[in-house]
């Protein structure tokens, strides 16, 4: 099932499961999502130059519908041309394809912008299947691994 894209309006779990019309996960946030990013993301919401390129809440389309992760950018594209991408699924909602069609749905979204013309996204080498996500939405790796032996990943505008 397609995962909905949901643009935050903030960045915290107060009242997200009602502004989302979904129960709230007992395993909520999803791994990789913590209080840094919690910070992060609400800096990028703050900033009204970053409309669009911030957090968004991944909704499964489902009776109930069910709040399933979290996806979007690291704030409006760069000069250079380059966004960055992230996303974390529940472990409940893993291995259903969820991360994958979060990403493309980022990815369409970047490339509809003419200044875009690189995605970049990052991972561990431990986490295979989100390396799978990446490669199967095009991305490549870039380098060898950098800080901490994080993985960094690069699509192209085609």
């Amino acid at each position: 099932m397609t995962p909905e894209l949901v643009a935050a309006e903030t960045a915290g779990t107060d009242h997200l499961a009602a502004a989302l019309g979904v129960g709230m996960p007992g395993a909520w946030p999803p791994e990789f999502y913590d209080a840094d990013d919690l910070a992060r993301m609400s800096a990028l919401l703050a900033d009204e130059g970053n409309a669009g390129w911030a957090l968004y809440y991944l909704r499964e389309r489902g009776q109930p519908p069910s709040l399933v992760g979290v996806a979007g950018f690291a704030g409006a594209p760069g000069a250079d041309g380059l966004v960055e991408v992230g996303y974390s699924i529940l472990p409940t909602y893993r291995r259903r394809g969820l991360a994958s069609e979060a990403l493309s749905a980022l990815v369409t979204h970047a490339f509809s912008q003419p200044a875009v013309r690189v995605v970049a996204a990052e991972t561990y080498p431990s986490l295979a299947a989100s390396i799978g996500v990446l490669l199967k939405n095009g991305f490549q790796p870039t380098a060898s691994p950098g800080q901490l032996g994080i993985l960094r990943f690069e699509r192209l505008r085609s």
